[in-house]
């Protein structure tokens, strides 16, 4: 599969892991930075798409707004896999989202939230088929307050809840959520599929990453020149 895109909504606070997370991601995905007109102007790292999109982002994209500015964007592209990711999120093993959709023709993957969470899907990493992509087309079908309320406007869930249950033709595939790591709960073997950075600082985030790509016998990412750029320009 060579159409994939890697969609990320960020802004300059989250710039960084942005930039560090993304630089892990393979060569030849296509990734862009979804960011609100006041933040035009922030620069992106090489080889990262800039789109601009104005939408009430609720906090960490929550609420109808929100959830229908994203449902819009996701309209907006052409692909075979559109994955979003978030700006605290590196994937150690991007396959596990995009070979089910490559070659057992799966439409949402997703890191299944356990049992006693509601089993929807953790919204810091998702892939969608391009079938999934043309049902969110319809963004219309999210108008609805009970799907909104009934998850307290998170957008993971919503959209989980749209495409698993409102979409019953659709297969989906689940990632263990315990095969990823997670501040509450760190999982840092060889075979992890994902870590999500939320909640810790940069510096942070960076050792993590490096403990990591050393595990994996993986080179370190160097966003030095990223990072002196996006300086200059909050400076200005």
């Amino acid at each position: 599969m060579h159409n994939i895109v890697c969609l990320t909504f960020t802004y300059p606070k989250d710039a960084p892991k942005a930039a560090l997370c993304g630089a892990l991601l393979p060569a030849g995905w296509r990734r862009v930075w979804c960011v609100e007109a006041k933040h035009a102007g922030m620069p992106v790292p090489d080889g990262v798409e800039k789109i601009v999109a104005d939408f009430p982002r609720g906090e960490t994209l929550r609420y109808k707004p929100a959830i229908l500015g994203m449902a819009k964007v996701y309209a907006g592209f052409d692909c075979d896999c559109l994955i979003k990711l978030d700006s605290d999120t590196a994937m150690w093993r991007p396959d596990a989202f995009v070979a089910p959709i490559e070659c057992s023709d799966v439409d949402f993957v997703y890191i299944r939230r356990h049992k006693n969470e509601d089993g929807y899907a953790n919204g810091n990493a998702y892939a969608m088929s391009k079938r999934a992509v043309s049902r969110v087309r319809d963004y219309s079908a999210f108008i609805t307050p009970t799907l909104i309320d009934r998850y307290f406007g998170n957008e993971d869930r919503v959209f989980s809840a749209f495409l698993i249950d409102r979409n019953q033709d659709l297969t989906c595939c689940q990632i263990n959520k315990a095969k990823c790591d997670w501040r509450m709960r760190a999982y840092t073997a060889t075979d992890c599929i994902a870590s999500h950075y939320g909640y810790i600082s940069f510096d942070e985030t960076k050792g993590r990453v490096s403990d990591m790509c050393r595990a994996l016998n993986r080179d370190i990412p160097d966003i030095s020149g990223y990072l002196e750029k996006l300086k200059i320009w909050a400076e200005k």
